[in-house]
């Protein structure tokens, strides 16, 4: 019994550790047309820095910005992707992909960061 209460334990912690990273393709999407790389780019920084605490793995290149952002003791974060693509190109279209997950595996709800960038963006970029 005290065995399986420790995997309990370790596997919860486990849990809780295991989103620290965002991958693109289940998020919400805003269409930008008229605005260079550079300015969506310096858009998704803005919004996203002002809500969130940007996270390693933001990377201008890829078009990628990781970041967390709520959480406490008790409850935990979440973890948010912003995807620009095409990532570092000119273009006459960018698609802006926002993903937003509870970290770790434990269901419990949390704020979805979704609309909320996707708003700030259509504010930043006048859309």
């Amino acid at each position: 019994m005290r065995a399986l209460f420790l995997l309990a334990c370790v596997s919860a912690i486990a849990g809780c550790a295991a989103v620290n990273r965002v991958e693109p393709g289940s998020g919400s999407r805003l269409d930008v047309e008229g605005r260079t790389y550079d300015e969506v780019w310096r858009a998704a920084v803005k919004v996203v820095g002002q809500r969130l605490s940007i996270s390693a793995g933001t990377n201008k290149q890829r078009g990628e910005i990781q970041a967390e952002g709520g959480g406490s003791r008790f409850l935990p974060g979440q973890v948010v992707g912003v995807f620009i693509k095409p990532a570092n190109t000119p273009s006459d279209h960018y698609v802006v992909e926002v993903v937003s997950h509870t970290r770790g595996s434990v269901p419990l709800t949390g704020k979805n960061w979704e609309q909320t960038v996707i708003d700030g963006l259509k504010a930043e970029l006048k859309l």
